[in-house]
């Protein structure tokens, strides 16, 4: 199953320390990579948590692939 979320809704699961349910709930869990740059900014909430959990779940995307 694949699911698209936005980084807000990564952020929200980071603040009640509910990352690990992604798993549970769907299995593999891969981030693009542009929102991992989004969410993992200095200063940002849950930016530290955020890198430490989706480090080795960043995914590059080719959009030129797309249609």
């Amino acid at each position: 199953m694949i699911v698209i979320a936005d980084s807000s809704a990564l952020v929200a699961l980071s603040i009640c320390r509910c990352l690990p349910m992604l798993e549970q709930l769907f299995g593999t869990v891969f981030v693009p990579e542009a929102v991992f740059q989004e969410i993992v900014i200095s200063g940002k909430p849950e930016a530290e948590n955020l890198r430490v959990w989706l480090q080795h779940r960043v995914q590059r995307v080719d959009l030129t692939q797309c249609k």
